[in-house]
């Protein structure tokens, strides 16, 4: 991975692109290889145990707030693919089988904008520093992505209890990753985090 990356930014500096600009198309390129892979692997395990269509709600759940809000990163792609493993399986174990009462939209709507609106996007010591323009869009697309998620539960019965299990996995990570990080940047709600 250092060798492409040097690669890259050895073409990007021809085209005189700036440092920090590179830093951050590297990042983003970077994240997506390692989605993209793991998400390959997810789906096979999930394929072969024949929860496809629990994975796949769970998967476009987990990938609209994560997005925008962030949350906890671990420092190899094995530690990932197995912590992500162990998060997809338990929240589609809770999802077939742990029926969320009808009211529980009413909370978890309210109580996700508002993690979204004070943590969104979380710290990262890998993740680059945004503008306040910039975290403020993150926040907007992250309590969308919430808004929209509870509508399309409420549209797809069946779906529901998969989604709002996502929801809440995903605001729960964010809130113990903050809660549980000392030093490293400051989101906006003045909480630290390190980052992995």
């Amino acid at each position: 991975m250092e060798r492409m990356k040097e690669r890259y930014q050895a073409f990007l500096k021809k085209n005189d692109v700036e440092e920090d600009t590179i830093e951050k198309s590297f990042y983003y390129l970077q994240v997506l290889f390692y989605e993209w892979s793991k998400t390959l692997v997810l789906f096979v395990v999930f394929w072969s145990i024949g929860e496809v269509k629990g994975f796949l709600v769970l998967l476009v759940s987990v990938l609209a707030i994560r997005t925008s809000l962030g949350g906890k990163h671990f420092s190899t792609q094995w530690a990932c693919l197995l912590a992500s493993t162990s998060i997809f399986s338990a929240l589609s174990i809770l999802g077939k089988y742990c029926i969320l009462p009808e009211f529980s939209v009413i909370v978890l709507l309210p109580v996700s904008c508002a993690v979204i609106y004070l943590l969104a996007p979380i710290a990262s010591k890998n993740r680059p520093v945004y503008s306040q323009i910039q975290k403020r869009r993150f926040k907007v697309k992250g309590i969308t992505a919430v808004i929209c998620l509870c509508i399309a539960g409420m549209l797809f019965p069946e779906w529901k209890n998969y989604i709002l299990w996502a929801v809440t996995g995903q605001i729960m990570e964010a809130v113990l990753v903050t809660a549980f990080r000392k030093g490293g940047r400051k989101n906006d709600a003045g909480i630290c985090s390190e980052g992995q």
